[in-house]
Parts: C-alpha cells; structure tokens; sequence
C-alpha cells in the first residue's frame, strides 16, 4: 500500500434561507455527532478552527457541526468576492 499523505478534503457551499449565512460542507467529519455555535471571537476561543475564522474580517458568526460549517458574514461583504478565500482557507 503506497501512503500519499493527507488525504483530500472537498469543500461545497450550500445557501441557507438567510441571505447572510452560508453552509460550507466538506468530505471530512469535523465536530461527529456534535454542533456548537460561536457568536463572537471571545466565545471561538476553545475552537481553534472557529478562532481562525472570525480572523476574517467578515465573518460575524461561526456554526460548526457534523461535516459541515455555516457562517453568516457583515452585511457589508458579497459572498461571490469572500467565499474563494474561504473554501482556500
């Protein structure tokens, strides 16, 4: 058996009936049969991958589940210009 390393982890985003939030999905379990909800960077702090998130400066809230990552940007930002940066993120 030949190891290749990491194994790829793909990524598809799904709308949500929020026009502000959007559902990132990926081939990987994250957070297995759990979910949290992060509102702020100060609540983000025992997640580092939420952390690293709100480090974007339009990202206002984090929810992280099973397989799948929903945030919900500022009004000001357009998903079409953020989500490349996210899904290489």
């Amino acid at each position: 058996m030949i190891k290749t390393g990491n194994p790829i982890v793909s990524i598809y985003t799904e709308m949500t009936p929020n026009p502000e939030t959007i559902k990132f999905v990926a081939n990987k379990l994250l957070y297995p049969g759990k979910s949290i909800d992060f509102s702020d960077v100060e609540s983000a702090k025992p997640s580092p991958l939420a952390t690293e998130l709100f480090g974007f400066p339009f990202i206002k809230a984090v929810f992280i589940a099973s397989n799948f990552v929903t945030l919900t940007k500022t009004p000001e930002a357009e998903w079409m210009d953020i989500t490349p940066s996210i899904r290489q993120f």
